[in-house]
């Protein structure tokens, strides 16, 4: 990973404290980087990260280096929680074992031919019949989509 290099350097600027899971910026006061803040910020995806000279390093990675002097593979979270950076509570691992601890994303499945769009957030009926798709319409919601495709199933079962 190209933030790996950056690490070492990344820390020298930072203090540690494992108690808190804190790392706090430790350089000459200068721009953003104000002696005594809390560094990073909480990316979209819910996990914090440190913007370092374009980079955006995994806060976690830094906070197992400050403590260990080792750049981990992939940092885990013990309890779950991914703001809870404690040393107790953080392990590197190897990325096979942490692809393996990663809860699934169960989305509710959509009853059988009805598709949701995000884009429109409409839904949209279809009957899958042999080798065509017969497209029964768009609706606003999933209980209305449901009954008219049911209703244009029941007529094609009844014309067999």
């Amino acid at each position: 990973m190209k933030y790996n290099r950056l690490i070492p350097e990344l820390s020298d600027l930072l203090e540690y404290n494992p108690a808190n899971g804190h790392l706090i910026w430790n350089p000459p006061t200068k721009g953003r980087r104000v002696k005594g803040n809390v560094a990073g910020y909480v990316g979209s995806d819910g996990n914090r990260l440190i913007g370092y000279k374009g980079v955006h390093v995994p806060y976690g990675k830094v906070c197992i280096y400050k403590a260990t002097g080792k750049i981990p593979d992939h940092v885990i979270h013990i309890d779950g929680d991914n703001t809870n950076f404690k040393l107790n509570n953080i392990a590197s691992v190897p990325f096979a074992i942490s692809h393996l601890l990663r809860k699934p994303v169960r989305k509710a499945p959509m009853p059988k031919g009805i598709v949701f769009h995000k884009s429109t957030g409409r839904y949209t009926a279809r009957i899958q019949r042999k080798d065509r798709t017969i497209h029964v319409g768009t609706f606003d919601t999933l209980e209305s989509a449901v009954n008219a495709r049911e209703k244009v199933l029941m007529r094609l079962i009844s014309t067999l």
